[in-house]
């Protein structure tokens, strides 16, 4: 293929760890050596031949094994020495197989993660290796595809809608009638909740819940049906749990386990399951 505009394509693979795609060449007994080998063939040609700049999307991981440090290790060596440009996955802390760069709070730093990418994040310049000499024509691997994660929750508050004056609050604008509000209805929570779909794709989707308390509450939970869920691979702001193909029930944790009168939160979860209910009808309850 020749393009129109020439010099205009930068090659972005992605690679992945054993916990997120367990590959033959992690069990090799080679390994971890037999990295740098398997990117050399499959993309580092790219770069290090000067064909075009390869730009690695994606590559992260939860730091939970020997065999993803190792991993870790030798990737980082590797785009560093090679001056290859990078995209870590993730910042945030819900990608459900790699974590992020913070915590569940969103606010405090992963240290061992930062502290494995210190070497391609401090600003030494890469030492670049001379292109090899020409050899075999590389072959592709098959590269797994990433199932989509949850697009960080925005950390500030959103603006809620200014209720209508009148002399005295009430939950509603009152109908047209005699001026006087009517008495408060017994039962009425001090939390309202509303549910909208963030994100969907074939066999799961993401979901925000934006909170508003109308008094202080200890805590919360809200419940609503699904029909289809299988699964709750992660959530932030709250804990969730699910009766398969039948209901979901979160509760507020971190930093929403309590709210303040007149705080507004937005949190949320990602569900496994073949397609997200349509406007769910929402049961809260409050301490």
């Amino acid at each position: 293929m020749k393009l129109t505009v020439p010099n205009q394509v930068v090659y972005s693979p992605h690679d992945s760890p054993q916990s997120v795609y367990a590959q033959k060449w992690f069990s090799a007994p080679a390994y971890p050596a037999n990295l740098a080998g398997l990117w050399d063939a499959n993309w580092g040609y790219i770069a290090k031949q000067g064909i075009a700049p390869v730009l690695v999307g994606e590559f992260g991981s939860k730091l939970e094994t020997q065999s993803d440090k190792q991993w870790m290790t030798e990737i980082v060596k590797y785009l560093g020495s090679n001056g290859i440009s990078f995209s870590y996955w993730s910042f945030n802390p819900n990608s459900s197989d790699t974590g992020g760069l913070v915590k569940t709070d969103w606010r405090t730093p992963e240290f061992t993660k930062l502290a494995a990418l210190k070497p391609i994040l401090d600003g030494t310049p890469p030492v670049v290796v001379a292109p090899p000499a020409p050899g075999p024509a590389p072959t592709a691997t098959a590269t797994p595809a990433r199932v989509p994660t949850a697009p960080a929750p925005v950390p500030t508050p959103r603006p809620t809608v200014a209720p209508v004056p009148s002399p005295t609050p009430v939950p509603t604008a009152p109908a047209p009638g005699p001026t006087t509000p009517p008495a408060p209805v017994a039962g009425v929570p001090k939390l309202d909740a509303t549910w909208g779909l963030q994100s969907s794709w074939w066999g799961g989707h993401t979901a925000t819940l934006r909170l508003t308390a109308k008094e202080a509450v200890r805590s919360w939970s809200v419940t609503y049906a699904d029909p289809n869920v299988t699964r709750i691979p992660t959530s932030w702001g709250m804990k969730c749990s699910f009766i398969p193909k039948t209901s979901i029930t979160c509760v507020g944790a971190d930093w929403t386990t309590s709210l303040k009168k007149g705080q507004t939160a937005s949190v949320g979860l990602q569900v496994d399951g073949v397609k997200p209910p349509v406007k769910p009808v929402l049961r809260v309850t409050t301490k």
